[in-house]
């Protein structure tokens, strides 16, 4: 489905997506949107984390401002502990 809608920018640049977009595209208050640019358009793309080791998308944990699955923070931490033994 199109929708169309033209928003004015306030002075700080920013507008608002209208309701109608937001709930066709799944779109929550605090989910990330990236912004690039195609040509002269202007493109916005919700972002979906996901472990910044895998790629995996459930159970993510935030790690900073990237997330990591419990898997990659236990093999993780198992080669941290791996490696402090080796200089014990």
């Amino acid at each position: 489905m199109v929708i169309g809608f033209t928003r004015p920018l306030d002075k700080m640049g920013r507008f608002v997506l209208p309701t109608e977009l937001r709930r066709e595209m799944n779109i929550k208050s605090n989910d990330a949107l990236g912004i690039y640019t195609d040509g002269d358009r202007i493109v916005l793309k919700k972002v979906t984390a996901c472990c910044v080791a895998c790629g995996e998308k459930k159970d993510l944990l935030p790690l900073g401002t990237q997330h990591v699955c419990p898997a990659c923070l236990q093999a993780a931490l198992d080669a941290w502990k791996k490696e402090g033994e080796k200089h014990e």
